[in-house]
């Protein structure tokens, strides 16, 4: 299915998966500092993840990680549309963080499942964007695009930014008040 679909294509997916494992590792950050109520939705571990030995890692809440996972692998989307020098090498350094992000989110869902006994809906949602990003991962490749190209990509980019900040402050307000 993806074999027919261009690499630039897949970096807006990645894009876009990217945002919405950022928005949810926002909004658990911000239920992390906060001290307060999180909705758990389907499930119920979410208050037993956040209170557990895991949650906080040399005093940074867990979800700092996520936020910076997430951004990056957004922020290399636009640096590979941005730049044509590199390409391989920012493909490679994407493709190696997805691969570490997606094992450190396999070793954190066996800890709530073997250790804790319970589930964060917040949690599994984001290894899931993880889950997705390493499956559009082999699709991609280092492509040099013609400067018109690069720059549509780039403008791809900002659009679904202009599109994911109302709407995740949308629901983010849905979910904090």
């Amino acid at each position: 299915m993806f074999n027919k679909i261009s690499s630039s294509y897949i970096r807006l997916l990645v894009a876009i998966v990217s945002l919405f494992g950022l928005f949810v590792s926002v909004y658990l950050l911000y239920t992390y500092v906060n001290g307060g109520p999180i909705r758990c939705l389907i499930t119920h571990g979410c208050d037993v993840v956040r209170a557990s030995r895991y949650a906080w890692v040399f005093g940074i809440p867990m979800p700092v990680f996520g936020v910076l996972f997430f951004a990056d692998i957004f922020a290399v989307c636009v640096l590979r549309s941005a730049t044509q020098k590199q390409r391989s090498l920012l493909l490679r350094l994407q493709q190696g963080e997805i691969v570490a992000g997606f094992l450190f989110s396999v070793f954190l869902f066996f800890v709530q499942w073997l250790d804790l006994k319970a589930f964060c809906f917040w949690c599994e949602l984001s290894a899931l964007a993880t889950l997705f990003l390493l499956l559009l991962t082999p699709f991609d490749s280092a492509e040099v695009l013609p400067p018109e190209k690069a720059r549509w990509e780039l403008q791809k980019y900002l659009l679904i930014l202009f599109l994911f900040l109302p709407l995740a402050a949308g629901a983010f307000y849905l979910l904090v008040f």
